[in-house]
């Protein structure tokens, strides 16, 4: 089975929670959702990571209504301390991972605001096994926040 998880850096935290496959097949923000210090070492992130992408599970139930949708965002603002998606957004970048035959992907996004959401960014992906030492993992984990930094930057220089 794919597992999944997300990991975001907003000022001075990293928040990463589980990714769960609904029912419908749509991948939700799932338990647990952990915020860390940025300055955690890269063996403490390579754990948590693995711990957290290991909650990961298929068929829980498919949101059917607003306030459902409403219950899967809570947990994820209140890691954030924030009450909206736009304060979610403001300043955050965000790596996807997956866990597919022993393989972690890591994948860094590009922030697109509210509307739009993280979009992977081109080319830019970090695979490692998914057995490698946790500082490994934590240390590719850096990697892919900063892509997802750097992906930022350029797009907005391009734009000026």
């Amino acid at each position: 089975m794919i597992k999944s998880a997300t990991a975001y850096r907003k000022g001075g935290e990293i928040i990463l929670h589980a990714d769960s496959k609904t029912t419908a097949g749509v991948w939700i923000a799932s338990p647990p959702f952990t915020a860390l210090s940025a300055t955690v070492a890269v063996e403490e992130l390579g754990m948590i990571l693995l711990d957290t992408i290991s909650k990961s599970v298929a068929g829980v139930p498919h949101p059917r209504s607003k306030t459902d949708w409403a219950a899967v965002r809570a947990p994820l603002f209140q890691a954030f301390n924030v009450k909206s998606i736009e304060a979610q957004m403001q300043g955050t970048v965000c790596c996807g991972i997956m866990d597919e035959d022993g393989i972690l992907r890591i994948r860094p996004t590009r922030n697109e605001g509210a509307r739009e959401g993280f979009v992977p960014v081109p080319g830019r992906e970090i695979c490692i096994a998914s057995n490698a030492s946790p500082p490994e993992i934590g240390a590719a984990l850096i990697q892919g926040f900063t892509w997802c930094a750097d992906s930022d930057f350029v797009i907005r220089r391009s734009r000026s």
